[in-house]
């Protein structure tokens, strides 16, 4: 959506006065925040963690523990500084 929003406000001539910043870590915008664009920062979860956090989950669950209802995992933030090792 962000990147939608991105040419919304490039097609309103408003580039320079707003900034973007994501929730999707998607390579696209990785490379117009490598760019330098407006688009200024996202956010990525790592798929890896979420998957082993859902595992886990899981196997307490099968075992008749109890979990938490709301699970928070770590996000990293990519801006222009960090986003070439993305």
């Amino acid at each position: 959506m962000c990147l939608g929003a991105q040419k919304a406000i490039a097609d309103a001539g408003r580039t320079k006065e707003i900034s973007v910043f994501g929730f999707d870590g998607q390579k696209a915008a990785i490379e117009q925040i490598v760019k330098g664009t407006n688009y200024v920062g996202t956010g990525q979860n790592s798929p890896e963690v979420i998957a082993r956090i859902g595992f886990e989950r899981m196997m307490d669950l099968l075992a008749g523990e109890q979990v938490e209802k709301d699970t928070i995992t770590p996000v990293v933030v990519i801006t222009r500084e960090n986003a070439a090792w993305c």
